[in-house]
């Protein structure tokens, strides 16, 4: 009698670690899975990102290069030239302006609102402003030497640079849309962390980001 009750607590022990086993490998399944999907969606926003900036950067070097050719030009006085450069300038500026909503709204979409609002005040309309004065001076004849636009255009240049690499350390740090906050040690957000992640938090080998 001993014997089958000491079988029998065995067969229920045995029967409760094989579910105990199981409940553990589907669950360790499930976040593989989850983290599989999470490496994915995180490298598609990144490579879109990085598109994004990059279309935003060459607009914006396009037009501002263009500007710089048609002051160079206005200031030469040469008419042939003048006329040449404010071709390739008014090309420009369909071009940023056929694309602009869209490169808003793109910059939305992968990092926040801030940043796309940002670019229209940081880099659209200092653009826009320094070509209404170049114009300007086109139709008028009046102050022709432009020295204080091509400042402004240097240090606009610089601006620019600065944001877009701003942009770059953002797609670097995974501040993005849908990717910040993802290593937050939250109740709700206990599924997105790794197994690994929190050993490696439970160590101090790594920090939230």
């Amino acid at each position: 009698m001993g014997d089958a009750i000491a079988n029998f607590i065995f067969l229920i022990i045995s029967l409760l670690l094989a579910i105990a086993g199981a409940a553990v490998g589907a669950w360790l399944q499930h976040r593989s899975w989850v983290q599989q999907n999470w490496d994915k969606l995180r490298s598609e926003r990144k490579a879109s990102a990085l598109v994004v900036v990059q279309r935003a950067s060459e607009l914006f070097d396009r037009r501002l290069y263009r500007q710089r050719r048609l002051l160079w030009a206005v200031r030469g006085g040469d008419p042939p030239q003048i006329e040449r450069e404010l071709e390739e300038y008014r090309s420009a500026v369909f071009a940023w302006m056929d694309n602009l909503g869209r490169t808003k709204a793109e910059l939305w979409a992968s990092f926040d609102r801030w940043t796309a609002t940002s670019f229209e005040r940081e880099l659209h309309d200092p653009l826009a402003e320094i070509g209404r004065r170049i114009e300007r001076a086109l139709r008028t004849g009046h102050g022709t030497m432009l020295s204080a636009e091509e400042r402004d255009l240097n240090r606009l240049g610089r601006d620019g640079y600065e944001f877009m690499q701003r942009l770059l350390e953002r797609i670097q740090d995974e501040d993005l849309e849908g990717l910040a906050g993802r290593y937050r040690l939250a109740l709700n957000n206990w599924e997105n962390l790794s197994v690994a992640y929190l050993l490696a938090r439970l160590f101090g080998l790594s920090h939230s980001r």
